[in-house]
């Protein structure tokens, strides 16, 4: 016998989708080879979490615009997110 789901309301979102690092808009689509741009950080978990975020944002971008490559790397107080090349034209 199967089990029956049941559509239940008001049910919140567990923290750790809710609690995400936010970052905002990044100018992806502007940039050029050779363009880069940094995001600030002030501790370990935060370079973490908005490293994570941030490979996750180009990565997505990526499958949408497969011709644009980027490196995503991580500074001392700092991530930045370099425009490179993509050999594989």
């Amino acid at each position: 016998m199967a089990h029956k789901i049941m559509i239940e309301k008001d049910v919140p979102l567990p923290d750790r989708i809710t609690k995400r690092e936010p970052i905002g808009y990044l100018p992806l689509l502007e940039m050029e080879v050779g363009n880069s741009f940094k995001v600030p950080v002030k501790t370990k978990e935060e370079m973490k979490k908005k490293t994570r975020t941030l490979r996750t944002r180009v990565y997505r971008f990526n499958k949408r615009y497969p011709d644009y490559l980027f490196s995503v790397v991580q500074g001392v107080d700092h991530i930045r997110v370099y425009r490179v090349e993509n050999k594989k034209k």
